[in-house]
């Protein structure tokens, strides 16, 4: 009977452990290179519209990530925030700027190293839009960008101190660059990729009170 009950314990530690989620991340994704763009001159002749897509579209920066939980039980309530630099590029062309995105979402911890995670998101920030020549000229559009996105991950914590993170999803944006009459609009969506290095700030578990 002993040994029956210290086996149950055991399965129990190894598919379902909690998590002290505090960290410190950062951030470096791939982010959706497909674009479709509508473009206007502010004359009835002007307006044109097409598809396209970056070379490459990438984005890195710090973010904060924490979790609550019942002390001892593998369910977790997760939020966080992330500050992230944009950076696509395509020949003659491209984007940067800056990103603030939120997220909340849910945790499940599978064992006492694994977490899994599912976080939808919202985004939004400031970038500048550079055309290449034959698309009016070089000319550098300043506007927004706003963003939906729903990701699932994995967070491994081979060490108390540190933690790593990888995560897929997808991603949708909707754009707008505007400068005088002339304006681009941009809809994004497609797969996203991230990963993230951690220093968790609360290591440990709480106690059973």
């Amino acid at each position: 009977m002993r040994r029956a009950f210290a086996i149950l314990c055991a399965v129990s530690a190894v598919w379902a452990s909690e998590h002290r989620i505090g960290d410190l991340r950062l951030e470096a994704e791939a982010r959706p290179v497909r674009f479709d763009w509508r473009w206007s001159d502010g004359t009835s002749a002007g307006g044109r519209s097409g598809g396209d897509e970056f070379d490459r579209a990438l984005a890195v920066g710090p973010g904060l990530r924490w979790g609550w939980g019942r002390p001892g039980q593998p369910h977790h309530l997760l939020a966080g925030a992330a500050a992230l630099w944009v950076d696509e590029r395509f020949a003659g062309g491209g984007r940067q700027g800056p990103l603030l995105r939120l997220e909340t979402g849910y945790g499940y911890g599978a064992g006492d190293r694994w977490l899994l995670t599912l976080l939808p998101s919202v985004a939004a920030g400031r970038a500048e839009f550079r055309l290449p020549d034959g698309a009016g000229g070089e000319t550098a559009l300043p506007g927004r960008m706003l963003e939906l996105g729903l990701r699932g991950g994995v967070r491994w914590t081979p060490h108390q101190r540190w933690a790593l993170g990888a995560e897929l999803g997808w991603l949708r944006g909707w754009d707008h660059h505007q400068e005088g009459a002339r304006s681009l609009d941009l809809d994004r969506g497609g797969g996203w990729a991230g990963l993230s290095l951690a220093w968790v700030v609360s290591p440990g578990t709480r106690r059973l009170e």
